[in-house]
């Protein structure tokens, strides 16, 4: 927060003067958006001109070697569970579950804090 134009500018020639390349750039009327490379390391600065807010993001390879789409194997089978939205005719809000054939679940917003809509999603 608080960044000025200029420092947008002295960050930009900072990344081309390490070597960075520019490979993408657009503005408008409220933000200014850059993509520069090196290799495999990839940075994203994007300006935001009412606010001075900037945001710089860096996207390195992963280290090591990723595995082979042959080496991946499905273990589970996942079902969708939808415990209801509703119950004594009140509206309780949005609940599902993912659940894994290995018994494991995510739950993907549980809804209500009501204990007899937690109660049912247990």
């Amino acid at each position: 927060p608080g960044c000025s134009a200029e420092d947008l500018f002295v960050s930009e020639g900072r990344l081309s003067g390490a070597g960075f390349e520019g490979i993408a750039r657009s503005e408008n009327s409220d933000a200014v958006f850059s993509v520069y490379k090196k290799g495999g390391t990839e940075i994203t600065v994007d300006y935001w001109k009412n606010t001075g807010d900037m945001l710089v993001l860096v996207d390195e390879p992963a280290a090591g070697t990723p595995l082979a789409a042959s080496a991946v194997q499905a273990v589970t089978v996942p079902k969708l569970i939808d415990p209801g939205q509703e119950y004594d005719g009140a509206l309780k809000g949005m609940c599902y579950i993912l659940q894994a054939s290995d018994g494991s679940f995510v739950i993907i917003d549980s809804g209500d804090d009501d204990p007899v809509f937690v109660e049912r999603i247990y």
